[in-house]
């Protein structure tokens, strides 16, 4: 590839280019980026997933503009260990609260309602971010729910329920619904269909939870167009989102090209914080991908099934409201 005859300009003809056009390629794969200069002092922000990957990027981002942000995790350990390492980043500890939830389990989810609503009068900014992915095997929650479908999608959406009221005080609310690009992979959300074993796969049961993200935040913003409910592709991140897969073995075995071709935690972030920040969002209820307006795939867009979906999910749900 380099000269042979050693002569150090021929090979820095060589080389040069190529770094230059590395250096181009890695910036493309970070995507857009949030740009505003936009402060959140004042602002109580509640974020899910919070102690890993694109949670706790948002929490020390949310954290270092000015907001006070409640961090809503399943593991209390990690979530001290995640709020340490945000402390030792340079953010506001004493606007770092940990919460701890678990979004398989209806009654956990009222509980830290209720403490949220004790201690706030209001809540601005509600990111659901949390997720699973890969599930090896069907599994049903405590509450009779396929695992997936709950933790991705209606334990979101019960907690959004509880905090409505809240958010409506705020004088600029917003819910920011993390989806993914694989959504147009579903093949159905009718919870009947999800809850059956024979239906179950991997990918089938993340992609199928992404969906209804979507349809959640569009079906929001018609029935509350004061709050601002937008959903969001993050982007490819290199985070622990395999961690519940089996597959968390291949981020060793491909480190350096999980390192390249795929987004920080930080870049990630970035889709996300232009939703609960931005002062120039486009509209109500858009999907969004590199901090701008993406058409969502056609099942997304059908209004009378957002309202089935709204509908079957209050009817789950019912007896925590």
């Amino acid at each position: 590839m380099f000269s042979s005859s050693g002569c150090l300009f021929c090979d820095l003809l060589y080389i040069i280019p190529l770094i230059t056009a590395f250096y181009f390629l890695r910036q493309y794969i970070r995507g857009g980026q949030f740009k505003e200069n936009v402060r959140a002092n004042g602002k109580i922000a509640v974020v899910t997933g919070a102690n890993s990957g694109v949670g706790r990027a948002l929490c020390e981002e949310l954290n270092k503009r000015g907001a006070k942000v409640y961090m809503l995790c399943r593991d209390e350990k990690r979530a001290a260990q995640a709020r340490e390492q945000l402390v030792e980043n340079g953010c506001n500890d004493s606007n770092l609260l940990i919460q701890t939830v678990d979004l398989a389990d209806f009654s956990s989810i009222r509980d830290v309602v209720k403490i949220l609503l004790t201690e706030e009068s209001h809540i601005d900014i509600l990111i659901n971010n949390a997720g699973l992915l890969g599930i090896p095997q069907f599994e049903k929650t405590k509450d009779g729910v396929e695992k997936t479908w709950q933790s991705n999608y209606l334990g979101h959406f019960l907690l959004t329920e509880l905090l409505l009221s809240s958010l409506e005080k705020s004088s600029d609310p917003r819910i920011v619904n993390v989806s993914s690009i694989v959504h147009p992979l579903a093949d159905s959300i009718d919870l009947d269909y999800v809850n059956n074993p024979k239906n179950y796969g991997r990918m089938k049961a993340y992609s199928r939870s992404k969906l209804a993200n979507i349809m959640h935040s569009r079906e929001l913003s018609t029935r509350y167009p004061k709050i601002k409910s937008s959903s969001c592709h993050p982007g490819n991140i290199n985070s622990n989102i395999l961690s519940t897969s089996g597959w968390i073995f291949l981020k060793d075995i491909f480190a350096p090209i999980f390192w390249f071709c795929f987004k920080t935690e930080m870049d990630g972030a970035q889709t996300p914080l232009h939703l609960a920040l931005s002062q120039h969002l486009k509209g109500n209820g858009l999907y969004y991908s590199d901090c701008v307006v993406v058409e969502e795939s056609e099942k997304a867009r059908f209004d009378g099934d957002c309202v089935k979906l709204y509908e079957q999910s209050r009817q789950v749900v019912h007896k925590w409201l």
